[in-house]
Order: structure tokens, then sequence, then C-alpha cells
């Protein structure tokens, strides 16, 4: 963890609005267990079987992957958002 954080680091520092992504995964990360209590407490809900599926978690990860990688290839493809160099 703590060498991805190094990583990270560097990478905000090129790509500065790699920052915002980074706020935005952390309320999402933290959504996802403030849903689990919806799960915990109506377990035959339909909702909440789909909260538990694998599916749920592929997107979660899906969706976190992709708020970093989008960003850095249209910065490198269109030059927007701008890069530092």
């Amino acid at each position: 963890m703590r060498f991805i954080a190094q990583g990270f680091v560097c990478l905000t520092q090129v790509f500065p609005f790699l920052e915002t992504a980074a706020f935005i995964v952390i309320v999402i990360l933290g959504i996802k267990p403030s849903m689990s209590l919806y799960e915990h407490f109506y377990p035959a809900a339909v909702f909440a079987h789909s909260l538990a599926s694998h599916t749920m978690e592929i997107l979660v990860s899906a969706i976190t992957f992709l708020l970093f990688i989008v960003p850095i290839a249209t910065s490198y493809l269109f030059g927007f958002p701008a890069r530092k160099k």
C-alpha cells in the first residue's frame, strides 16, 4: 500500500487533476459500505441482493479504475485536462 501511495503521489505531480479523481473515488468507496447497512437491515430485498452481488463488486471496481484511466488517456490524446510538463 505504501508503494502504491508513493506511486500515486508521483502521478499527481504529473497529472494534478488526479487529486479530484481520488476524492471522488474516496466518496464512492465510502458510500458502498454505507449501502451495506441497507443490505444488513433488509436482506430479503431485491436491491440488497444486487448490492451483495459479484456484479456490483465488478461495477464499483470498473468505475474506480475508469475514474483514473479516462482522464489520463484524454490528457495524452487530446491535451485535456492539462498535465504538467
